[in-house]
């Protein structure tokens, strides 16, 4: 019937108990274009705390009553709009090879192995906002280079369910995908919110500018490419860009809204550059100190291995440090 999605931290912010009382949303499924319209509404309560957080009990109250509104209003039903969203997707570098296990691998072996020319991926984008997932076509790594050259296009409902689009990085092996890494697009970032069409805030001094409007290196960041026996903290790291813990490559792209669309367009097609068109040219860098102290752990299952390794890479750089475990 519908979907209707919520930012965790949005919610925790909303209140000083951190929570969302009585609230009505709008549910509606934005993936089918021919009828985009709310198809019903529901009146709930949501509360996200930390553990040291006060409880809060999640009961109708006079007040709650009172304070509670739509979301979404029901006059939206008829009013519903789409905003067309175009990721141009020209090509990735420096993509691990996910086919070669690095247990056990260290410094100066690791970085033989994510540098070698010839890694086996078979790369592809997927594109996910909400419901609505869409895939680029897989691409060989070859010489160390993934070319796509292709845009991928979404229709984004105004108003918007969510503010995340989630561009995720696979290597396609046999009848698994493999999870590289993942990136989060902010539409804020992209498009104007939708309250003030092209201005920021109300405020008509400060136009909106789009972050991504130029051809942008996004760099990916997940899990140890190993088959580590802790799958779980590896898929959490693959899958949420801000704790993943090793860099995965490169992809750039660029973000563009496009105008005057009668119909809302989900799908893919390809673009043309020019041949001499180096799209990774761009570099930086920096000189930095590392000073490695102690390391402290609390899992008992390794109390039987008295040395620990430990390795920090940016890069293709890596820095290694070996000690025992009194």
């Amino acid at each position: 019937m519908g979907v209707f999605q919520f930012d965790v931290q949005k919610v925790y912010n909303q209140t000083k108990d951190h929570c969302m009382h009585n609230q009505w949303i709008g549910l509606f499924n934005y993936e089918n274009e021919e009828a985009c319209g709310i198809n019903g509404f529901l009146r709930i309560s949501i509360s996200v705390l930390h553990e040291n957080d006060q409880k809060v009990a999640l009961i109708v109250t006079e007040k709650t009553k009172k304070n509670s509104n739509f979301l979404m209003p029901p006059q939206l039903k008829q009013n519903m709009s789409f905003t067309q969203l175009a990721i141009y997707f020209y090509g990735a570098l420096n993509i691990p090879n996910m086919d070669a296990g690095l247990g056990g691998l260290f410094a100066s072996d690791m970085a033989n192995l994510l540098q070698t020319k010839n890694k086996n991926c078979n790369a592809f984008i997927r594109v996910e906002y909400g419901e609505m997932t869409i895939d680029t076509d897989v691409k060989d790594n070859k010489l160390d280079l993934v070319t796509w050259n292709q845009i991928i296009k979404i229709p984004i409902p105004e108003p918007r369910v969510s503010e995340k689009v989630f561009i995720r990085l696979y290597d396609k092996d046999g009848v698994k995908n493999e999870l590289i890494g993942t990136f989060e697009l902010n539409l804020e970032d992209v498009i104007p919110p939708y309250s003030t069409n092209s201005l920021v805030g109300g405020n008509k001094n400060k136009l909106f500018k789009n972050k991504f409007e130029n051809r942008t290196r996004i760099n990916f960041y997940g899990s140890d490419p190993s088959k580590s026996k802790f799958a779980k903290i590896s898929e959490l790291m693959d899958n949420n860009t801000e704790i993943g813990m090793m860099y995965k490559g490169t992809v750039v792209m660029k973000v563009l809204k496009l105008d005057n669309i009668a119909k809302p367009i989900k799908g893919t097609e390809y673009f043309t550059r020019s041949s001499n068109e180096d799209i990774y040219k761009k570099k930086k860098s920096w000189n930095f100190h590392l000073r490695l102290y102690k390391l402290y752990t609390f899992n008992e299952s390794h109390s039987d291995d008295k040395i620990c390794k430990v390795y920090f890479n940016i890069g293709h750089l890596f820095i290694g440090a070996e000690g025992v475990i009194e």
